[in-house]
């Protein structure tokens, strides 16, 4: 079996910035989802960053776990520290049953122990971030699985194509953003099943 190439023209597309918007209700969804979220997230004292070092190590990895396991549920790929509507309206980081929210230097430092634990990685640094509710290798498995379902080796595919147009449509990938995409693709390519093309780059533009 060979190691075929999945190709990517890397520069097809401009990676899309998530616009930000604010609010000052709490949805009752949001409160109900709250309710059925872990319980330090009931817990007033987690809204809080704790100065003993081994309380606030455990109290970012509960919000870290939580962060995925969300970005997950929801079938998020990119948070932006940004987006109030997110961070808090949708019940994340605010629980309104209890009235506490987080502030901005906990979830910032929540979103450095994603990237510290490799479970993100800031897509802007220190101001949106990828979330890695799967791993980039297992995101490659699943490209390269379809690729090879659809007798796609050898084919150069564009991003454009597999993330946002007909081709990749139906798949678990289609939707992606562009950066966390590239992200996969080197993964393929690393292991030999892909090459990225760039027009920029006369050796390997396609």
């Amino acid at each position: 079996i060979s190691l075929s190439c999945l190709s990517c023209l890397a520069n097809t597309m401009a990676s899309s910035s998530s616009s930000s918007s604010s609010t000052t209700a709490i949805p009752a969804a949001a409160a109900r989802e709250a309710s059925e979220l872990p319980e330090f997230h009931r817990f007033p004292p987690s809204y809080t960053l704790q100065p003993t070092l081994a309380t606030r190590a455990r109290q970012l990895a509960l919000w870290a776990s939580l962060v995925v396991d969300w970005a997950q549920r929801h079938q998020v790929h990119e948070l932006s520290l940004d987006n109030e509507r997110v961070l808090y309206a949708s019940g994340l980081f605010e629980n309104a049953l209890i009235a506490r929210k987080a502030d901005a230097e906990l979830i910032r430092l929540v979103f450095e122990e994603l990237v510290s634990t490799g479970r993100g990685v800031w897509s802007e640094p220190g101001r949106s971030c990828y979330v890695f509710w799967r791993k980039p290798i297992e995101w490659a498995q699943i490209v390269y699985q379809w690729v090879a379902s659809v007798g796609g080796n050898d084919t150069v595919y564009t991003v454009f194509e597999l993330i946002e147009g007909p081709t990749g449509e139906g798949q678990e990938f289609h939707g992606l953003p562009t950066g966390y995409f590239l992200k996969i693709v080197k993964c393929l390519e690393e292991s030999g099943k892909a090459r990225i093309f760039g027009s920029g780059d006369k050796e390997r533009s396609g």
